[in-house]
């Protein structure tokens, strides 16, 4: 067993990440960067999730399957760009903020950047 950086103890790192402030490399369990990320979300103004779809709507989650939010919004369900790939453009609630993002599909990473709307239909 090893003691990772966030102070719980694995058979081997789970995660590494680099902290924004210092530029160090920090090995965390799954659960503490899932919660490093929320942390990130609701300080800055950008994150990297992924999009997916279930059987009763839409979710965001982190990357090990984590839910950020299911509260989501699908603004286009889909186009074909112009190199024959597929994008959608989505809203997602976190906290009271509107974040939104364009993917290349379900269960694809895709960049967020948190709007400054009032709901996820406006």
């Amino acid at each position: 067993m090893i003691t990772l950086d966030c102070g719980h103890e694995a058979e081997q790192v789970m995660v590494k990440c680099q902290d924004k402030a210092t530029g160090t490399e920090k090995s965390l369990c799954y659960a503490c960067a899932a919660e490093s990320i929320r942390e990130d979300m609701r300080t800055g103004d950008e994150a990297g999730l992924f999009f997916s779809q279930t059987p009763t709507g839409h979710k965001v989650t982190t990357w090990d399957g984590t839910v950020v939010s299911n509260q989501v919004y699908v603004v286009n369900p889909g186009w074909r760009d112009n190199f024959g790939g597929f994008r959608i453009a989505f809203r997602f609630l976190f906290e009271d903020s509107v974040w939104s993002g364009v993917g290349p599909g379900y269960g694809m990473y895709c960049n967020y950047r948190r709007t400054k709307l009032k709901s996820l239909r406006a």
